[in-house]
């Protein structure tokens, strides 16, 4: 059943861009529409496939025009802290009140898993606000960063379910929590040409832009990412028969995919050696506090599961 999304098959999830508000839907990103670009990023993650399992005509057109201008908030928000030097509140906090306005008068009986997954979105805000005042962040907060990083996959997920009704399974919750940590551990180290360049939180990288690197470097990411496949693996056992059936191929190709991780992670120290990447030092002392002219507005090209894992197994 969700294998199906794999095939990214986007004549089903087409949409018009009509009426969406925020970032414009046409915006061009890295080549793609905005509105292309998060499509994108929900079949990657079997988002829309999900929401198309449990809705249908009239109810999923509604849901996914909903899905997509909350996540094109989010990416004005990552804008705000990802591309300047100085963090603006004027520009940033009315944002903030249309999330939660969106969210708040979701079309659900239940609000609280999103209001919940908000609450960790702005958590997040948080520790990329200390990027910027040069609070340096200790490897053992990666645990928990890694969770709210994933807030806005998990607002779309959870919202398809609950305009739906479904009644949400425990088991299965916590499957797609774990899936998309490893995978947002796994995507920073494939993106390591991508990110270094701005106030991105590159998990793999982090610890060199904050010039900390002889205190741990990437190396404290790796048991991050253990502990997530593990946790996925359990929560893999925990699904039902028919259920591990359907999500078999992606889950062991996401353990492949961190396998590649692992046997990759001296890639970040190799990339600070030949100087290709800057600190956030040096960015502050050089920035204008205008957006890098070579960066899209997204800075950070989100790739699903199954183009990274073919990626992976080509050795990228």
């Amino acid at each position: 059943m969700i294998e199906h999304g794999i095939t990214r098959a986007r004549s089903s999830s087409s949409a018009s861009a009509e009426g969406l508000p925020f970032l414009g839907a046409s915006t061009i990103l890295n080549g793609l529409t905005a509105l292309q670009k998060t499509t994108d990023l929900f079949e990657d993650r079997f988002v829309l496939h999900g929401a198309q399992h449990h809705l249908s005509g009239s109810d999923y057109s509604a849901w996914f025009k909903d899905a997509v201008s909350i996540q094109l908030l989010i990416y004005e928000l990552d804008f705000c802290y990802e591309q300047a030097l100085v963090v603006d509140p004027t520009q940033e906090a009315p944002l903030w009140r249309l999330l939660a306005d969106l969210l708040s008068h979701a079309p659900c009986s239940n609000r609280d898993l999103l209001l919940a997954n908000l609450h960790d979105l702005k958590a997040y805000a948080v520790t990329e606000a200390r990027i910027h005042a040069f609070d340096l962040i200790d490897p053992k907060e990666f645990d928990n960063i890694v969770r709210l990083k994933c807030a806005d996959v998990r607002i779309a997920r959870s919202s398809g379910w609950l305009y739906a009704g479904f009644v949400l399974n425990k088991s299965l919750l916590r499957y797609w929590e774990m899936y998309d940590e490893a995978w947002e551990l796994i995507e920073d180290l494939v993106d390591l040409g991508e990110d270094g360049l701005d106030w991105n939180f590159n998990f793999w990288l982090y610890r060199y832009m904050a010039d900390a690197a002889g205190e741990c470097g990437a190396a404290g990411v790796a048991p991050v990412l253990a502990r997530r496949l593990r946790s996925l693996v359990d929560a893999y056992s925990d699904l039902s028969a028919d259920m591990r059936s359907s999500l078999g191929i992606s889950f062991r190709r996401t353990l492949d995919a961190g396998n590649w991780a692992f046997r990759n992670q001296w890639r970040p120290q190799a990339m600070s050696e030949k100087r290709k990447m800057t600190t956030y030092k040096r960015l502050a002392a050089t920035d204008s506090g205008q957006p890098h002219a070579h960066h899209c507005l997204v800075s950070k090209n989100r790739r699903g599961e199954a183009e990274l894992a073919e990626r992976i197994c080509s050795g990228i």
